[in-house]
């Protein structure tokens, strides 16, 4: 069934939110879901831009989407502007395919979907003819979804970046079974999809264009893999050369805000101090109107703003917004010496490169997002254990390469556990909050500070001699011990245990903090609020009673 639209979301499914709310409250170390939704993404975008011929690639589509949700029906929709029709090139109902139908643009939900390019999901059957006929839509039946129409539906915009070619579907013929995440993950492989469409349409109107077109193919396949902006950045840069004759490359991005377009640095760009708002030059033209364009001469064109200190020279730009889910991302541009140095032809090319750009980078946010969820401690913001491993692996080779010495210290807090038990695990959480934010204020910028686990700390100190190292101990044991809590923590102050070691070249796994640990407990044994410093097999204290011991 084929019909209409805006958003019609109905409420959740008790099981979706059972879903969320497991996914929102689920430890920051294990981000299972997070990382299968992603992996399960990157897959279905390298099988989608797999293939150039637009019968396989069809295929492709239906089978990968088939993996994530329900498919009874499933088509897809094509607008054909210049003859004012919508083809429907591939149906699938229950399995069964119908290929290349026709129907007119402007009276159905598809058509609807393909103009405003926002998605549309109807829960029941009821919700569409409800909207149907508040918007004057006919129902359009294809295939014998007469004999048993379908419940669940959803539609959603095939989207390259600056404009929509078409429109998908899927629905069930069982209601309430889709929610907004499907058609999250639905808009996302959609994108891919128009991509890839656009991609297989132009070699097989175009032979002669193989070869961009396998160029853009290689872009995408190289951009997959990429999780960081820069990288992202500079293989659009290189690869680009492929197809675009230009000078220079400046990727921006928007502010969370959306007010600013800030530089993406990478390798080789000279755009580190160029920003600009949005509206202003030929760059925040492009971001506030969301559309392509290309400047024959910057030097008569009133938007260009000139760069400060630069010459005064006639070049051409050809710019093109980063477009994902409908909003803008950033704006790419080129430029090149003289006048009129870039075609339509290059405006296309780039504005394919700019879909596949915005695609990447929001990918590679997303990334970001969930290994910043992986290595954090939700409740200080510090890093935590597993963090801390990575980067000792890293700073122990660096040890041993340059000869510097590693210290790490373990933090306990003394008599943590009346705290809680006096005044709630609340005033625990606000005293640890508390501590997290004097250890950070004490230690140097290159510490590395984790939470280890419950009320214990650990610092690893990188190229500090030792000397240095326990000054800084006994500095934070006495800024903390002087230190007055909030008033929610239920006690004025703490005081903490600290032990500590030195990194050796005979250590071949975590014997530094294992060490640490040890002359924590020694301080605790002696009654807490001093520093203990273990030497192999000797236990070093420091302080007022610099007392010694030995094991």
């Amino acid at each position: 069934m084929m019909g209409v639209g805006n958003m019609d979301v109905q409420h959740r499914s008790p099981a979706h939110r059972e879903t969320e709310a497991r996914w929102q409250h689920s430890p920051s170390t294990s981000n299972g879901p997070q990382n299968d939704h992603l992996q399960t993404l990157t897959e279905i975008s390298r099988a989608v831009s797999a293939t150039l011929d637009l019968r396989t690639l069809y295929d492709t589509i239906y089978q990968q989407i088939g993996r994530v949700t329900d498919t009874t029906v499933f088509y897809l929709a094509l607008h054909q502007p210049y003859r004012n029709i919508i083809e429907l090139p591939y149906f699938r109902e229950e399995g069964r395919l119908f290929l290349d139908q026709a129907f007119p643009y402007g009276n159905s939900t598809t058509s609807l979907v393909i103009g405003q390019g926002r998605p549309l999901l109807f829960h029941t059957l009821s919700a569409y003819q409800r909207y149907a006929e508040r918007n004057g839509l006919p129902e359009i039946l294809v295939g014998d979804t007469a004999k048993e129409p379908s419940q669940s539906q959803i539609f959603v915009p095939l989207n390259t970046g600056s404009r929509t070619i078409g429109a998908l579907s899927v629905q069930s013929k069982h209601a309430h079974i889709y929610t907004e995440d499907d058609v999250q993950m639905l808009s996302v492989i959609a994108s891919q999809a128009a991509i890839a469409i656009e991609n297989a349409r132009l070699f097989a109107d175009q032979q002669n264009r193989v070869f961009e077109l396998q160029t853009i193919q290689s872009i995408v396949q190289k951009l997959n893999p990429l999780h960081e902006i820069p990288a992202i950045a500079a293989l659009i840069d290189q690869e680009l050369k492929q197809l675009i004759d230009y000078h220079t490359c400046r990727l921006f991005q928007l502010d969370p805000h959306g007010q600013e377009l800030l530089p993406i640095v990478f390798p080789g760009s000279d755009s580190a101090e160029l920003h600009f708002k949005v509206g202003e030059g030929i760059t925040g033209w492009i971001a506030f109107n969301g559309r392509s364009e290309i400047v024959p001469n910057t030097l008569v064109d009133p938007r260009v703003s000139q760069i400060a200190g630069t010459p005064r020279r006639e070049e051409s730009i050809v710019g093109a917004p980063l477009i994902y889910e409908g909003r803008g991302r950033g704006v790419i541009t080129l430029s090149k010496l003289g006048t009129n140095q870039f075609d339509e032809d290059s405006l296309r090319l780039l504005e394919i490169i700019a879909a596949q750009a915005a695609i990447a980078f929001d990918r590679a946010r997303l990334y970001e997002e969930l290994r910043a969820e992986a290595i954090t401690d939700p409740l200080t913001k510090l890093y935590n254990r597993r963090y801390l491993l990575e980067r000792f692996r890293e700073e122990k080779a660096r040890a041993i390469r340059n000869q510097h010495t590693l210290a790490a210290m373990m933090l306990d807090i003394d008599k943590f556990k009346p705290v809680n038990d006096t005044f709630g695990h609340d005033a625990g959480d606000v005293v640890l909050q508390d501590l997290a934010s004097v250890i950070r204020m004490v230690v140097r910028a290159e510490d590395i500070v984790t939470r280890y686990g419950g009320e214990e700390f650990c610092i690893l100190l990188p190229e500090i001699p030792a000397e240095d190292a326990e000054r800084v101990a006994e500095r934070l044991r006495a800024v903390i011990e002087r230190h007055h809590l909030p008033q929610a923590a239920g006690v004025q102050s703490i005081t903490v245990s600290v032990g500590m070691s030195l990194f050796s070249p005979d250590d071949v796994g975590v014997e530094l903090f294992s060490r640490s640990d040890l002359a924590m407990y020694a301080v605790k044994h002696v009654g807490g609020n001093r520093i203990c410093v273990c030497e192999g097999a000797r236990f070093r204290f420091l302080g007022a009673d610099n007392r010694e011991a030995c094991t």
